[in-house]
């Protein structure tokens, strides 16, 4: 080893050694099976704790004089004077300032929030944000909240094709000839879709040699919240180019509803009871042409319903192009 490598090595030991030697407690630490002492004499320890007292607690003695109703004496005990670095933050934050306008809108919100809680309606949030919401992370926090103190259950609003397929609440498992549209995709040809609240649609184009278009397969993450885990009631938005779409809804291979549209150009919502709560749920599709799926709802019938609406790499994404349809 080369000589400045040697004493910069010899240094760097030293200042470790300083350190253990300033910060380790009076008493010393324990270190897995071993006991490290504190080399520190204790005349040395002393005196650094005498040059930095602790601030006493004030104490307040207030007298009632015998002319009033009490006679009595009566000592009240202040709270010590001390401010942790925590505190000190807090008094550096500024308080978020909000307009009339978002305060007016925020009071809309809480009334509505009781409403569900006292009349068991169903109250819908859609949270919007880029990608630090795609895997649900901050959203199942709002929503986890909101279900336990208002009721509701389910994961929400989702396509089949999203940007991520799992999230920390859910697994979708799409299977078939699918697509992503979106409002910054300029779409040709006789196949144009209008596209709502996510900004995109998943398309789904079926085969020429099977009665069975595709599906969607739902599942509920292991360590999702109870709440968001279960739903017992589910809905479909697809938007169909004129021929009839089949949408089936199965559980455990069991076919739990079917319906059929009468082949209309226009939004489409077909949503089903499901009759008790699941974890797991396939959602089959079959069609003669090509369709777009709007948005599929997994939810309870009554509650609070927060749904992820991830948006990468927009976050100035203009709502303008979305289609007031819905």
């Amino acid at each position: 080893m080369k000589p400045l490598k040697s004493a910069l090595f010899f240094a760097g030991i030293l200042i470790l050694v300083q350190g253990f030697y300033f910060l380790m407690p009076q008493q010393g630490m324990d270190l897995f099976s071993l006991h490290l002492r504190n080399p520190m004499p204790e005349a040395k320890w002393q005196k650094r704790l005498a040059e930095h007292p602790a601030l006493p607690d004030t104490v307040a003695t207030h007298t009632v004089y015998a002319d009033t109703l009490k006679r009595d004496t009566v000592a009240v005990r202040a709270p010590a004077n001390r401010l942790s670095f925590t505190d000190s933050l807090k008094r550096k934050t500024p308080r978020l300032a909000m307009g009339d306008t978002a305060r007016t809108a925020l009071y809309r919100l809480f009334g509505m929030l009781d409403s569900v809680r006292t009349g068991k309606n169903h109250l819908h949030i859609l949270y919007y944000g880029d990608s630090q919401i795609e895997g649900d992370r901050i959203t199942s926090v709002v929503r986890d909240s909101l279900q336990n103190r208002f009721g509701g259950g389910g994961p929400g609003l989702f396509l089949p094709v999203m940007t991520v397929p799992f999230t920390a609440t859910l697994r979708i498992e799409p299977s078939g000839a699918w697509s992503r549209v979106s409002v910054f995709r300029k779409q040709t040809g006789k196949t144009h879709f209008p596209v709502g609240v996510f900004g995109e649609i998943s398309v789904l184009t079926p085969p020429k040699d099977s009665a069975k278009t595709g599906y969607c397969r739902v599942i509920s993450q292991l360590f999702a919240s109870d709440k968001a885990a279960t739903f017992n009631h589910a809905g479909i938005w697809y938007y169909p180019l004129g021929g009839k779409v089949r949408v089936s809804v199965l559980a455990g291979g069991e076919k739990i509803g079917e319906k059929t549209d009468n082949g209309v150009k226009k939004l489409v919502y077909q949503q089903f009871t499901l009759g008790k709560r699941y974890k797991k749920l396939d959602i089959e599709f079959s069609a003669g042409k090509v369709f777009g799926v709007e948005g599929l709802l997994l939810e309870d019938s009554v509650g609070v319903g927060v749904d992820n609406i991830p948006l990468r790499g927009r976050p100035l994404m203009p709502f303008t192009k979305c289609d007031h349809y819905i």
